[in-house]
């Protein structure tokens, strides 16, 4: 239990600093801390600690897939919708979209040659 509570401290750390970089007047170094590699590095570490280097490579694989082809569209769909609808009514918009790709990506995963590569 204490791990998972670590886990939250760190993950809420980063988030918050990029928050506040924003808040204070550096709205580009929050998007920038936003999109290193800090969240799948600090799970990447745990995910081998908990499971193993295999359960690391199966899962940079997923997130590389989620990246290329999930994240952009989010990215796109809060580009578009922010200006037209607020950033909060976007933001769900785009939460949603990414999981209707997601669910689409997991039957792919599960039908097709993608789930040959991610093993």
């Amino acid at each position: 239990m204490i791990e998972y509570i670590l886990y939250f401290i760190i993950g809420g750390i980063i988030v918050t600093s990029s928050i506040l970089l924003a808040r204070i007047g550096h709205p580009i170094l929050g998007g920038v801390l936003m999109v290193l590699p800090n969240l799948s590095l600090v799970g990447f570490y745990f995910i081998n600690k908990t499971s193993g280097s295999n359960a690391v490579i199966s899962t940079v694989k997923s997130s590389l897939i989620g990246t290329v082809f999930i994240w952009p569209i989010y990215m796109i769909s809060l580009l578009y919708f922010i200006p037209k609808i607020g950033v909060n009514k976007a933001l769900l918009i785009g939460v949603l979209i990414s999981v209707i790709l997601a669910v689409i990506f997991l039957l792919l995963w599960k039908y097709t040659f993608i789930s040959i590569w991610l093993k």
